[in-house]
């Protein structure tokens, strides 16, 4: 990708201005290559850059149909397809869903390609963070059966896939709260990408993170702790350790993914291994903080809460105090800057300090609010806060990166 930017200077005086000349098709493929990632060995350019460089792919393109050159139609479906990716990123939702529907539009969008499954795929992820479910899971469905019925080529890789549009599917199942329904795609999804070659596997490591990762907080939910330990070894095997330093993204699905598996440990009676599965779930959401602490922190806490309950059920009582300590003080950074989303926490997180003062004998720290319990066996669904799991990017759903 990077020999491709240097070409783009080249480019430009070929396709001439507003690309009236022929040499304009060129320049929109190679600016649609360098606005899309490839391979998992690079990172991607900042979000803003590839938006601006799709945007000028889209406009290249329409001019090319408008002088109906050869190949223009495909080159403006697909133009539009990744332009709807990248306002999703950016959280461009009504634009994003405009793109999409436009590529389906587009001449040749008649004919099944991964271009149409892919504009359809655009779409389902508009639809349903715009709220508007029941039109999000149809999306979803046409995007299963547009991949299901096209021919793969190999410039179309970085356009999705048939596990792409399934992960799609089971999560808006998921969002609509059909959580028996999601896990049962997400299965089918995990096991597709099991099947997958090496290579695949390899290109497609986020998007199979990420199926582990929301699988096994369904599996939570359905009170399924065996098979969501059983996802979490598998996890373990299929993602190598320096994946999180190439994607961001991964450390955070780890870290959620961890956290999910902790308490599902716990919950089917090995408390040490619960234990063990929380520790490591801290020291990655630390590893988060130290990039990202906007990211990080929230995961620190429900890390840390997840952490302590096993430490006060293994009778750890002196470890769990330390903890809960700095459970607290993580509490209190978070609700400096949103004292709605975390003020709850921190008053749970000081009532759970109290007991362990007073359990050791100590004055009890003031909460500031004596009514709030912690529940010491009940963590929010999926164990994610609001704004980690499902607006990831660092962990998007439509990241190219996860191959969708």
């Amino acid at each position: 990708m990077r020999a491709v930017r240097m070409l783009l200077p080249v480019l430009r005086p070929v396709a001439g201005r507003d690309g009236h000349r022929r040499g304009g098709t060129l320049l929109a493929a190679a600016l649609l290559r360098c606005s899309s990632s490839h391979g998992t060995l690079r990172r991607p350019p900042p979000l803003e850059r590839r938006l601006a460089w799709c945007e000028e792919a889209v406009a290249l393109s329409r001019a090319a149909v408008f002088r109906a050159w050869s190949g223009a139609p495909g080159l403006l479906a697909r133009s539009l397809a990744l332009h709807a990716q990248l306002l999703l990123q950016a959280g461009r939702y009504e634009e994003a869903l405009a793109a999409a529907e436009d590529s389906l539009t587009a001449p040749d969008a008649h004919v099944p390609s991964q271009r149409t499954a892919f504009g359809h795929l655009m779409r389902t992820y508009a639809l349903a963070r715009l709220d508007r479910a029941d039109e999000a899971l149809v999306a979803a469905r046409d995007s299963v059966a547009a991949y299901r019925s096209a021919v793969p080529r190999r410039a179309d890789l970085s356009l999705g896939s048939t596990a792409a549009a399934l992960r799609a599917q089971a999560w808006v199942l998921g969002r609509a709260g059909r959580t028996a329904e999601s896990v049962t795609v997400y299965v089918e999804c995990a096991e597709l990408l099991r099947t997958l070659s090496v290579w695949r596997q390899a290109r497609l490591v986020v998007l199979r993170s990420r199926v582990l990762a929301e699988l096994i907080g369904g599996l939570r939910v359905l009170g399924r702790f065996g098979d969501a330990v059983a996802v979490g070894d598998d996890f373990r095997e299929c993602v190598p350790p320096f994946v999180p330093w190439l994607h961001p993204e991964v450390g955070l699905l780890r870290a959620a993914l961890l956290i999910d598996l902790a308490w599902c440990v716990g919950a089917g009676g090995d408390l040490s291994g619960g234990r063990a599965t929380a520790e490591e779930s801290v020291a990655c959401s630390r590893a988060l903080c130290v990039s990202d602490p906007a990211v990080g922190e929230p995961v620190l806490a429900l890390a840390l809460d997840c952490l302590a309950h096993h430490l006060d059920r293994l009778d750890a009582h002196a470890e769990e105090r330390v903890v809960s300590e700095e459970l607290v003080r993580t509490h209190e950074r978070l609700a400096v800057t949103d004292p709605d989303e975390h003020g709850p926490g921190l008053a749970a997180a000081l009532d759970s300090l109290a007991r362990c003062h007073t359990r050791d004998g100590r004055a009890p720290s003031p909460s500031p609010s004596p009514n709030a319990v912690w529940n010491s066996a009940v963590v929010p669904s999926g164990a994610i806060p609001s704004g980690t799991r499902e607006s990831w990017p660092g962990c998007c759903p439509t990241s190219v990166s996860g191959g969708v």
